[in-house]
């Protein structure tokens, strides 16, 4: 095969981009200004915003987790139908897409590109070929150093990548550029962070304010108030026994009483905490909605019982992540796979062992096969509700109810007793039927090999 033969002498050209990079203080940290208009901003929230870390985090482990499926199209010669084949582990794609490059496994590289695209909105691919022109390279970078060269014949012309002041452009084809779609940028995709830019930044202020008071507020709770201004060992001794008296945990609450006519005064405010949680609740709220990510993946327990956190953990994958998988299966396609190995390969992942997605199928299996026992569904028309392709080397016909074949075949009540006998107790099938007179295994041959067609 060709990428056999090709593997046995590999020319490796240099990526363009990586020897732009230069050690630079690691420990910088760019901070969110009052808004998050740059992609600066963007994926420093990250670090400074918790809603927003949690949510990416959790999107990016889901999407990161689930293995990416090299696949070949390939015709049946006995059916005559395609069929799907797993490539083989040393298949150039399988290699590229497990090992995309010398300092990342097929997880470290997808956490990244969901991590940017999930921040700004924006995630690119940097394609590395040899001197065949052959794929064996990828590399990720982040969108802060990509500026888009508008084309009027292609709509974009290449890539400008600008690191340490220096320049690369890079044209379409060694480029992928994964995007949410901004439907005022033709260009650039649009962040989720966006869309919640004002619960995020209420949430901010929020931390801060309440940090603040923490570390500025000066007030004590109470004060003694003498009537005489006493001189400093007077001042002294108060101070001595007042806090002898009542100071510590263990003498909390303990009744006081003063003499020569102090007097204590209240100074603390109202308590606003009941206001300050539920700000940052609705903050949490609108945030975790732009991501799509339920309450329950946040570790936010409040308001789920055990069917609310099955049900929430189900939404979030047909929700959230199976639009993702789709959406990025499709650009590695499109981008990658078909223009360099040809149309006739592919990628999926595979969702297979995801245990709610698992859930959901059986109960869609589970109504399919009701409604199509009930002569409700045609039997390709329940196998589309489950979400499989029709059958063709069998009639798309309606099932019978038990009871409308019973009547149509004439069946005797013996008989009728007896089937219903085997369908629900298929183990003991073969002693039901050896108990059976010669007529009864007729009615009962008969009414099988019509559930059979």
């Amino acid at each position: 095969m060709w990428w056999k033969k090709k593997q046995i002498q590999i020319e490796t050209k240099e990526s363009k981009i990586l020897p732009l990079f230069v050690i630079t203080n690691k420990n910088e940290v760019v901070t969110p200004a009052t808004d998050i208009a740059t992609e600066d901003e963007q994926l420093a929230l990250y670090r400074k915003e918790i809603w927003i870390y949690s949510c990416v985090k959790q999107l990016v482990q889901a999407g990161s987790s689930a293995p990416l499926r090299s696949l070949e199209r390939k015709i049946n010669p006995e059916t005559k139908k395609e069929e799907s084949i797993e490539l083989p582990y040393k298949h150039p794609l399988s290699t590229l897409l497990r090992r995309p490059n010398p300092f990342q496994c097929k997880f470290e590289f997808m956490e990244a590109t969901l991590t940017y695209l999930e921040l700004v909105g924006n995630a690119y691919w940097e394609l590395v070929r040899n001197s065949e022109e052959d794929v064996i390279e990828m590399y990720v970078h982040s969108p802060t150093y990509v500026d888009i060269i508008p084309s009027a014949l292609n709509k974009v012309g290449g890539y400008k990548f600008t690191i340490n002041q220096k320049e690369r452009i890079l044209p379409t084809e060694d480029v992928i550029h994964f995007k949410y779609f901004d439907p005022t940028d033709i260009y650039y995709g649009f962040s989720p962070a966006l869309g919640a830019n004002e619960a995020i930044q209420l949430d901010f202020y929020a931390q801060i304010y309440n940090k603040a008071f923490f570390q500025n507020s000066a007030i004590p709770q109470n004060v003694l108030v003498v009537p005489d201004f006493p001189d400093e060992a007077q001042r002294k001794q108060l101070d001595a026994e007042w806090q002898k008296l009542y100071k510590g945990v263990k003498k909390a609450h303990s009744t006081g009483v003063l003499w020569g006519g102090i007097d204590v005064k209240d100074l603390s405010k109202p308590p606003k905490d009941a206001a300050y949680i539920e700000s940052r609740k609705l903050s949490r709220e609108e945030i975790a909605s732009a991501y799509g990510v339920p309450p329950i993946k946040l570790g936010l327990y409040e308001y789920a019982n055990q069917a609310g956190v099955r049900e929430q953990r189900r939404i979030f994958w047909e929700d959230t992540m199976i639009p993702m998988f789709l959406r990025i299966e499709g650009i590695i396609n499109t981008r990658l796979v078909e223009p360099n190995f040809g149309s006739e390969f592919y990628v999926q992942f595979d969702t297979s062992n995801i245990q709610q997605l698992a859930e959901s199928l059986l109960a869609r299996s589970d109504a399919g096969a009701r409604a199509f026992q009930s002569g409700l569904l045609s039997r390709n028309e329940g196998r589309a509700m489950v979400g499989y392709s029709a059958l063709s080397n069998m009639k798309d016909e309606f099932a019978k109810p038990l009871n409308m074949l019973f009547e149509e075949l004439n069946t005797s009540p013996s008989a009728r007793n007896k089937a219903m006998q085997i369908l629900s107790n298929p183990r003991n099938s073969e002693d039901i039927y050896k108990s059976m007179t010669d007529a009864e295994k007729t009615e009962i041959d008969n009414i099988f090999n019509r559930i059979s067609k």
